[in-house]
């Protein structure tokens, strides 16, 4: 690896276009962190069923539809992906916001699902998008993302112990989320046929101006149509190819990530300096997201060919978090917050160095197939988040029942 491909130049840097694209960008990515979630908390699934069971409603539609959408999503417009997403979200959100939150299980499972299923859509939807603006497109959508998820973290902690309201008054801020995502793609995002590549370029300069510097400026090349049946054939062969380069290592640090945060968090051992567990979730979530965003982000600056490299340190510190709560040695929070802004930064840095690679090594195929490749590859994420959040629940539950009586654990106070 040169020093040429991993700190990038700007070249053709424009502030105007390129800021709005980031910025529309990680609107995109904070809405659709923040959406679902938001409904997850106020349908109150973690009452009626345990954690493993609720991460399985969850995460089985968004990776039905991860699997399923990038085969047909060629045949639906561009302008109306936005619109069908945001109906998803504000049908889940209306009726969870006004029927009785003791409302019947099944009720409240459907409206999971459904939110779920509109999440992952919005995934597809707008990674497939952010081939058009390339590292800039990408990069802001980890961001938004990383802010997402710090906001979600957080907001347990400041709904109920700050403000003194319940998780389901939250209900009331995707009424401005899913208008706030709309006017980002609609308004905000610039056309990607104004942001034009470098004059002069030559076909060295034109590859890493597409692969590694701001934007990917080329439109897409027209594809020839090709009958439903054939073109499922061609995408389950264009799929095999992309599981081991690409998938593989999103599932695997997806599932670490899961297991890290939230998994076992309610296992690790008590800090006397936070009053009650909701106070140290919200910390410990605030680090770990942040350190995504930064890793999202550092696309822009550098970029690693290989995820391998970083698999191994985050398999490292995803050890030395599971060692802690096991045996509980390290319950100084300062510590264990550094250690998991750590665990976020280079799960943030995989995804986004993966994706990038994606659109990188993509980019000479077909306009379908191009966006079929995007498409298909976050499955990665959602199984690695699946089988994540299942492990995580049951180790946390495992952990749990260790020296209880004991107060050690989080989970061995009821605060």
């Amino acid at each position: 690896m040169t020093l040429r491909n991993l700190v990038l130049p700007p070249r053709g840097w424009r502030i105007d276009e390129e800021t709005r694209a980031f910025t529309a960008f990680a609107v995109l990515g904070f809405t659709t962190t923040t959406v679902a979630p938001i409904v997850y908390a106020a349908a109150y699934l973690i009452i009626p069923f345990p954690r493993a069971v609720v991460v399985l409603i969850e995460t089985l539609p968004a990776l039905a539809v991860k699997l399923l959408l990038p085969h047909v999503l060629f045949v639906v417009p561009l302008w109306t992906r936005p619109l069908a997403i945001a109906a998803g979200w504000l049908v889940a959100s209306v009726v969870i916001d006004y029927v009785a939150p003791n409302v019947h299980p099944p009720v409240r499972v459907l409206l999971t699902l459904l939110v779920a299923a509109a999440k992952s859509a919005s995934e597809v939807s707008f990674l497939v998008l952010a081939r058009n603006y390339g590292t800039v497109g990408l990069s802001g959508w980890g961001a938004g993302m990383g802010a997402g998820g710090a906001a979600i973290a957080v907001m347990p902690y400041m709904l109920t112990h700050r403000w003194g309201l319940f998780l389901r008054s939250a209900v009331g801020y995707n009424y401005y989320l899913i208008p706030l995502m709309l006017l980002a793609y609609y308004v905000l995002l610039p056309q990607p046929g104004n942001l034009a590549a470098p004059p002069n370029a030559d076909k060295d300069d034109l590859e890493e101006h597409i692969g590694g510097s701001a934007l990917l400026l080329m439109q897409d090349p027209v594809s020839q149509p090709m009958p439903l049946h054939q073109r499922i054939r061609q995408n389950l062969r264009l799929a095999s190819s992309l599981i081991s380069p690409y998938m593989t290592p999103l599932f695997s640090a997806m599932a670490i990530q899961a297991v890290i945060f939230p998994g076992i968090t309610r296992s690790l051992g008590v800090s006397s300096l936070f009053k009650a567990y909701a106070g140290y979730y919200a910390g410990y979530g605030l680090f770990f997201h942040l350190g995504n965003l930064i890793g999202c982000i550092s696309i822009l600056g550098v970029r690693f060919q290989k995820p391998k490299p970083l698999l191994v340190r985050l398999g490292l510190v995803g050890g030395f978090v599971l060692l802690s709560a096991v045996f509980l040695f390290l319950s100084i929070p300062v510590v264990m917050f550094l250690v998991v802004l750590t665990a976020g930064l280079l799960c943030g840095a995989v995804y986004s160095n993966v994706f990038l690679s994606v659109m990188t090594d993509a980019g000479s195929g077909a306009a379908t197939d191009r966006e079929f490749s995007l498409g298909i590859v976050g499955a990665g994420v959602t199984a690695g988040l699946l089988f994540g959040g299942v492990l995580g629940a049951l180790l946390e539950s495992g952990l749990c029942g260790l020296g209880l009586g004991s107060g050690q654990r989080w989970c061995h106070l009821v605060k």
